[in-house]
């Protein structure tokens, strides 16, 4: 049996990460595939967009860099977690800081399971890295805008319950959301213990982070 040529591997190869690149076009938040260096492999257009914005989450040279310092080497301790072998991976969720909003990048790192290894891009062409790790985002700058019915459904809260998620979203605080509400703080009070227990958080800034994070499923 005759071996593929150079060319042949490099077209499969080519034809192997375009279907990949098209796959993360379909989700309707950023996503990013990277390797353990934090070398760039891949992109959809809502991440690149972010990246244009160079807020939070940048690329130079092909790598994944953050604003901050710190948040650089905490996204870089947990893309090597994930990339470990199967029975070592560990997903996580980091909080990545802005310079032009408040409102931080909210970031899964999720290993990436393959049975068959996936072509990549690099100088020379194309090859096959051994592990590579997804990062899943959104911008929140927009603001909490629906779902609210489906935490319902996820956590068993109230109308009441979802609608003080949704301002926490959106950075209103308890007493901000009580005056425009017409809700005594006593009873957000009420509603927050409601969340925080139905939830399994302790903090409401626990509680936010993990909204932000179920965002695009909800």
């Amino acid at each position: 049996m005759l071996e593929p040529t150079k060319r042949e591997r490099r077209r499969v190869a080519r034809g192997a990460f375009n279907r990949m690149e098209s796959v993360l076009e379909l989700f309707p938040f950023a996503v990013i595939r990277v390797a353990p260096d934090l070398t760039l492999l891949a992109a959809n257009q809502k991440a690149r967009h972010s990246f244009d914005l160079a807020d939070g989450l940048y690329v130079r040279q092909n790598r994944l860099l953050a604003w901050q310092p710190k948040d650089e080497i905490a996204l870089g301790q947990a893309v090597r977690l994930a990339a470990r072998p199967v029975d070592a991976q560990r997903s996580s969720q980091l909080v990545i800081r802005r310079f032009n909003s408040p409102i931080p990048l909210m970031v899964s790192v999720v290993p990436v399971a393959c049975a068959n290894q996936e072509a990549m891009p690099h100088a020379g062409g194309f090859h096959l890295p051994a592990r590579s790790v997804s990062l899943v985002f959104q911008n929140h700058d927009a603001g909490w805008t629906g779902g609210l019915d489906h935490l319902a459904d996820v956590f068993g809260i109230t109308g009441a319950e979802a609608r003080l998620a949704g301002a926490l979203m959106n950075a209103e605080s308890l007493q901000a959301y009580g005056k425009r509400q017409g809700v005594t703080l006593h009873t957000l009070r009420s509603h927050m213990a409601a969340l925080l227990k139905k939830t399994g958080t302790r903090r409401q800034a626990e509680l936010v982070r993990l909204l932000m994070l179920m965002r695009p499923m909800i």
